[in-house]
């Protein structure tokens, strides 16, 4: 499985390419290969094209990563599959190639240039060639070569923006909940119909049928009235969401299959007919962990920070609240434009002369204008949205990207409302009771001293906002003193301390010691072995370099003798080491092999050598900071008690 990604570069075209070919993650460049290009000369060669062809402005290159399911595939296989697919997707593009292996999983990474080197035309990306070229012939490759590919539907089937933006923010959504929700019960049934029995107990409705298909029970249908309204749509919650279309598990088939493992496993003694699960009590917590030593120490720490021990509760709302929590985004975009619109235009009729005064105001404060039987508004720079699906670049944001029609809630934003208005404004200045022009002063955020009054449909939003409790409940800081302040930029650092003590149930110094002694041994025995992989690296390094100059130079070699001059010193070096690897005795593949087992071992002991360094450094650091730590915690409780007796004192 490969999972692709296309990305537009406009940077320095050497530093894309010395990434991709950084020998520290392709086995000294190994792992490399050139499309139409010379190795050490790829940039220049790629530079010389854009100059002739005269595009040297724009997007430098692109950059397209395929990532393989870890375990899937050798690095060898991952080469080849990036080479065929830069060889069909990208002819007369000249592309370096590079597979990475410092990570877990193996990914190839490509570069070409935008221009094309034989018809001099520009590279264009989107989502159709997305989906319709590269993600088809990767997918394609990865069948051919026995790899598995991504089940997912179609390009037109992408998740709506308002769930792509709680995704991409770690909100939760109505899909994540369906998923888990579909996970547990096939977990827990015994049969399909108990499947089904469960999913109605947790509240669903179910449409049966060529696939199936979910949503909470007691939502009304759509209607089509648009969002924000009852009976407008939002995403996977009053339409039947179908989770089928992504995830062959969650088919009918999927399903039944997964359960009759169930079934073997109740067979077999190792799995219970019947699964009993908790009840979910949020906030009933009634023995929380209670910690001591040092990790009691940090918890009342990041208590002081404000940053722990402060648990907010949401507030109480009725089920179909709860609901519409899911929908707040939509209310959040529509209301904020909307009152920002209506604001600009009372001012501009209040300031205008005439109807050509008026829409020269609104221009000048960033709007574009729809001229037609209605008067449209939109926000300047905003992309027109392209039909390519809601979630990506163009898709739609309601009441930003689209034109907005305010007369269709007021007439006094239409046409006719506006001109009476104006000609309102001229009868004023005509009697003298007007300047001509009103000088308005600077708008300056954060200092309005006296709160807008919303009326209408805003002050229902708002209402709404504050019930939902996303507005109008304001939070504010623990008092601590100067010092505690700036030890809030440094929470991170205390939160991951407070993991490492958690982790290894260290509680008192003794106990810091002892942790910090065994990672001083494991340090100590990971150096040595690492010491033995060094030597021998030592003893193999001229015939690795070999190695790297062979697979480097080869393109150089075939150049060399179809006659092309200047090759001559890279022939040279190529059959220099093509003679060290013959006399070495050793067979090639052998040699490729137990270099990439050396490389892969040094590599997992610097990681874990790493790993044992940020443990030492982590408990250093930690017993430099319990003194001061301590020092803060005793001068923040001694400034409450003078608060709190200054307070009875005026009491």
């Amino acid at each position: 499985m490969a999972v692709t990604k296309v990305l537009a570069r406009k940077g320095r075209l050497d530093v894309g390419i010395h990434y991709v070919l950084n020998g520290d993650k392709t086995n000294e460049q190994i792992l490399t290969a050139y499309l139409n290009c010379d190795p050490g000369h790829a940039c220049r060669q790629m530079l010389d094209t854009k100059r002739a062809m005269g595009k040297t402005d724009g997007v430098q290159y692109y950059h397209i990563i395929q990532s393989f399911k870890p375990g899937e595939v050798t690095p060898e296989l991952a080469l080849e599959i990036a080479r065929e697919f830069a060889a069909e997707h990208l002819p007369g593009y000249q592309a370096v190639i590079g597979v990475h292996v410092d990570k877990e999983h193996i990914h190839a990474h490509t570069i070409f240039n935008s221009v094309n080197a034989d018809t001099g035309e520009k590279y264009h990306s989107n989502a159709r060639s997305y989906y319709s070229q590269i993600r088809a012939i990767s997918d394609r490759l990865c069948r051919e070569h026995g790899l598995s590919v991504i089940m997912e539907g179609k390009a037109d089937k992408a998740v709506s923006y308002i769930e792509w933006l709680r995704q991409s923010r770690g909100q939760p959504t109505f899909r994540a909940m369906l998923e888990a929700d579909l996970r547990e019960a096939i977990e827990d049934a015994n049969d399909i119909g108990h499947f089904f029995l469960i999913m109605e107990h947790k509240g669903y409705e179910i449409k049966h049928g060529s696939r199936l298909g979910f949503r909470l029970r007691g939502q009304p249908r759509p209607s089509g009235t648009g969002l924000g309204r009852p009976g407008g749509k939002v995403p996977g919650q009053e339409r039947f969401m179908i989770p089928g279309r992504k995830d062959p598990l969650f088919t009918e088939d999927g399903i039944r299959a997964a359960i009759g493992g169930n079934l073997d496993a109740i067979a077999a003694g190792t799995r219970p007919a019947i699964i009993y699960r908790p009840r979910y009590q949020p906030y009933r917590r009634r023995h929380p962990q209670k910690y001591t030593g040092f990790m009691a120490l940090y918890v009342h720490y990041l208590y002081l920070l404000g940053k722990a021990g402060q648990r907010q509760y949401p507030p109480r709302m009725t089920p179909h609240l709860r609901r519409e929590i899911m929908k707040f985004e939509s209310y959040k975009e529509q209301f904020a434009f909307r009152a920002m619109l209506e604001a600009d235009l009372r001012e501009a009729i209040e300031d205008a002369n005439d109807i050509g005064h008026f829409f020269l105001i609104m221009e000048h404060k960033g709007y574009e204008i729809k001229h037609g039987s209605r008067l449209g508004f939109r926000l300047r720079g905003q992309p027109r949205p392209s039909g390519t699906g809601l979630g990506r670049p163009g898709g739609k944001v309601p009441g930003q990207e689209r034109f907005m029609i305010p007369g269709r809630k007021d007439p006094l934003f239409t046409e006719d409302g506006i001109r009476a208005a104006i000609g309102g404004n001229l009868d004023a200045i005509a009697a003298g009771t007007r300047p001509a022009i009103i000088y308005r002063p600077r708008y300056q955020p954060y200092r309005r001293r006296h709160p807008q009054k919303y009326t209408g449909f805003m002050a229902l939003y708002v209402h709404y906002l504050y019930l939902l409790g996303k507005a109008g409940q304001r939070q504010y800081p623990p008092r601590m003193t100067p010092h505690l302040r700036r030890e809030i930029m440094k929470f991170e650092q205390y939160k991951e301390q407070f993991a490492f003590l958690r982790e290894h149930a260290i509680s008192s110094a003794e106990g810091l010691q002892s942790v910090r002694t065994r990672a001083e041994e494991t340090l100590a025995g990971l150096i040595k072995q690492r010491t033995i992989l060094n030597v021998r690296k030592k003893k193999r390094r001229a015939l690795y370099d070999a190695l790297s100059d062979t697979a480097a130079l080869a393109p150089a070699k075939e150049l060399y003798e179809d006659g092309m001059p200047g090759m001559e010193e890279q022939f040279a070096r190529y059959m220099d080491a093509v003679s060290a690897l013959e006399q070495c005795g050793i067979h090639r593949e052998q040699l490729m092999a137990e270099k990439a087992e050396l490389y892969r071992q040094l590599a997992d002991i610097n990681r874990e050598i790493r790993r044992a360094r940020k443990e030492i450094s982590m408990c250093d650091t930690i017993e430099r900071n319990r003194p001061q730590m301590e020092h803060d915690i005793h001068v923040a409780e001694a400034k409450a008690k003078e608060v709190e007796r200054d307070e009875y004192r005026r009491r």
